[in-house]
């Protein structure tokens, strides 16, 4: 009969229902108290690809903030070859510090992919959080400098941090004082009170300016026994009671 195809050769395309996923996972990390340490979030495509591609991701601030020294931002890619359960790290740079803070977030997105395929490769669970983990903490020390009727030089008990260390908000230390000089007379301050270490600073100053006066009257002492120490971290005092003397500048004939 001398049949013939017309549109002979033909194509047909074979549509894939099948969708591959990546996935971030979460990541810790201890912050330590100087130098740098890495924090490692692992990226998992679950299912072959058939091709390889490229994956682009970014870090955004939460808590940590990389302005303020808490980690590196890093925006780049990721290469998969495209095989089953195929896992690639993103590293990302953590910066240890003396500060006592909460534990401090910021977050790892995958951004998009670059698949020169028809497959579709949704990106399931396109972001992670990263955990900065504190691990300072730290005893405030009391030390003192006597004060004189000479001049007069004001005596002060002086609060402090170890050399370095520093707290993320206001540090609050009641007192008392009590000794042999009296307020009033000898020196001019409260008895009792509360001293403020400010957000961010080692130390603060409790100054007691000496009254100079006409009596000759022995060395005397003052001692500040201390309180409640307010603080979100629990900072206390290793020394909650001090003391300091005032000197005579007066002799009896």
């Amino acid at each position: 009969y001398g049949v013939t195809v017309s549109n002979s050769p033909q194509s047909l395309n074979i549509t894939d229902n099948d969708e591959a996923t990546l996935s971030i996972s979460n990541a810790s990390i201890i912050e330590g108290n100087s130098g740098n340490t890495t924090l490692s979030f692992n990226v998992t495509l679950d299912k072959a690809t058939g091709s390889d591609f490229t994956v682009n991701y970014s870090t955004a601030d939460g808590t940590a903030k990389a302005g303020d020294n808490d980690y590196i931002a890093k925006t780049s890619t990721l290469d998969f070859s495209g095989t089953q359960a195929e896992t690639k790290t993103i590293e990302i740079t953590i910066k240890g510090d003396r500060k006592i803070e909460k534990d401090e977030t910021f977050t790892l997105s995958l951004t998009g992919h670059n698949f020169n395929n028809t497959l579709s490769i949704p990106v399931g669970g396109a972001s992670a959080i990263g955990t900065i983990q504190n691990d300072d903490s730290a005893l405030i020390h009391i030390t003192s400098k006597d004060g004189s009727e000479t001049g007069p030089s004001a005596a002060s008990f002086i609060f402090r941090f170890p050399q370095g260390v520093s707290v993320d908000e206001p540090t609050r230390i009641e007192y008392a004082l009590s000794g042999a000089a009296q307020s009033g007379l000898d020196y001019t301050g409260s008895q009792t009170g509360t001293v403020v270490i400010p957000a961010n600073t080692d130390s603060v100053v409790l100054s007691l300016p000496v009254i100079a006066d006409q009596v000759a009257e022995d060395t005397e002492s003052v001692i500040i026994t201390t309180g409640i120490v307010t603080s979100t971290y629990g900072v206390s005092v290793d020394n909650p009671v001090a003391s300091l003397n005032i000197y005579d500048k007066d002799q009896a004939m």
